[in-house]
């Protein structure tokens, strides 16, 4: 069952992807796309709606249209979720602040207790706790219907920087299983060339010796230190290298040179391309870049 019966049906891959706005006056079975879309239709089979209570059951004023980030935030994550999330799914849920937002978007579904969830970190694992979502464990990451996760940065290929928050290994598990992945980021993210460190995820036993490698062929490498100079311990027991590259010419070629290295055990290079990527923007509006 979809949640909504009249969305956007996905293109096939193109060089060329249609971009969608989203405004505070529209919704996502209603919104405009821009010229270079396709035409509307549902994404399922099934023309049942999975819908958000009603207003009457949860009575509340109108609200005003978005003016903040935040804003755009929540308005791009009810489009997400009303285009992509059926009944009796099994989720993944990514870490940081805009997925701690979809799990609060996701928490006010009416039949939300038809869903499970695989979580990648603590913060959102009691995000979603709290919030009243079945949290499944592991074993189910085969059967993962869709993905939804942010991003450091993004480059014009559709790439992606991820790690700022230490949870890469286990979001790039979610993310390679994944029937479908959604990816949600501040516009300002969107660049042409990445220009920010790459993590690595390292076995401590490997310190040393990925340091030495690395230092050979990177600008910089640092190790990741807290405020209060604690190295930073990732939820898997294993510490985090911060590496800065002069230019990565071919990013696929770079994540497996790094994951070659004995002791890294994983790369914040991301090369899967999403089927959707929503650009939350400053003036509380948003677009989306579909595959």
């Amino acid at each position: 069952m979809s949640l909504a019966s009249s969305l956007p049906s996905l293109p096939s891959l193109s060089s060329s992807p249609p971009y969608y706005t989203g405004t505070a006056a529209s919704s996502p079975s209603s919104s405009s796309p821009s010229s270079s879309s396709p035409s509307s239709s549902s994404p399922s089979s099934s023309s049942s709606a999975f819908p958000y209570p009603s207003s009457s059951e949860h009575p509340s004023p109108p609200s005003p249209p978005p003016q903040s980030i935040n804003q755009s935030f929540e308005l791009l994550a009810r489009d997400a979720i009303e285009r992509y999330v059926k009944e009796n799914q099994i989720i993944g849920l990514g870490s940081g602040s805009t997925t701690a937002i979809l799990v609060r978007e996701l928490a006010r579904l009416k039949n939300k207790n038809t869903l499970k969830f695989i979580v990648t970190s603590l913060q959102i694992k009691t995000e979603a706790e709290n919030s009243g979502l079945e949290i499944v464990d592991e074993t189910h990451i085969p059967e993962i219907d869709i993905v939804f996760d942010g991003a450091d940065q993004i480059d014009s290929e559709y790439n992606m920087i991820k790690g700022g928050g230490g949870a890469l290994l286990k979001e790039k598990i979610l993310i390679s299983a994944a029937k479908q992945v959604v990816i949600v980021a501040d516009s300002k993210k969107f660049v042409e060339k990445f220009n920010r460190p790459i993590p690595l995820e390292v076995h401590p036993f490997a310190r040393s010796v990925v340091s030495k490698k690395l230092r050979e062929i990177c600008l910089q490498v640092q190790l990741r230190i807290l405020e209060k100079g604690y190295p930073f311990i990732t939820e898997n027991g294993n510490i985090i290298f911060d590496a800065t590259f002069a230019s990565i010419i071919d990013v696929r070629k770079k994540e497996i040179e790094l994951k070659n290295i004995p002791g890294v055990l994983e790369v914040g290079l991301f090369t899967r391309r999403a089927d959707i990527y929503y650009k939350a923007k400053s003036d509380g509006n948003f677009e989306s870049v579909m595959f």
